[in-house]
């Protein structure tokens, strides 16, 4: 929902894709409450990152494919060895000829920090409007 609203804005989004999480049929992530839902192994998480970004395709928690899009990574930092697990992810990346970019493309006149709080703080509003959304949809009921 986030990034359709920032469609809708007119803001340049990401599809951020999570290495070491299960997804839903419907694209979702897998609830933490859930069987499955964490990959632990690095070797089958970094698996799954280069078939996400090479096909664009991730088979779900019911081993169902689904399209996905990748525009960028992310990887739960309080883990023990994260660190190590992004430098292996980057170096697996690297070894598949993938091509690592920032996603933030200065404008004249504006540093990258400037660029990146700004989308934030669009990015912050959205999710607060679709929070307050669901809110007034669940007060009504």
């Amino acid at each position: 929902e986030t990034l359709d609203m920032a469609k809708k804005v007119g803001l340049r989004y990401a599809s951020e894709v999570f290495a070491d999480r299960a997804y839903e049929e419907d694209g979702s992530l897998v609830s933490r409450d859930k069987e499955g839902s964490m990959i632990y192994d690095e070797n089958e998480a970094i698996s799954r990152v280069i078939r996400m970004i090479k096909e664009k395709k991730i088979k779900t928690i019911t081993g169902k494919d689904i399209d996905i899009k990748v525009d960028s990574i992310c990887v739960h930092g309080d883990g023990k060895k994260a660190l190590l697990f992004v430098e292996k992810i980057r170096k697996s990346l690297e070894d598949e000829k993938i091509c690592i970019k920032p996603l933030i493309i200065q404008t004249p006149g504006q540093n990258s920090l400037q660029q990146q709080m700004q989308a934030t703080i669009l990015l912050m509003i959205c999710s607060l409007l679709m929070n307050l959304k669901d809110l007034l949809l669940h007060m009504m009921r």
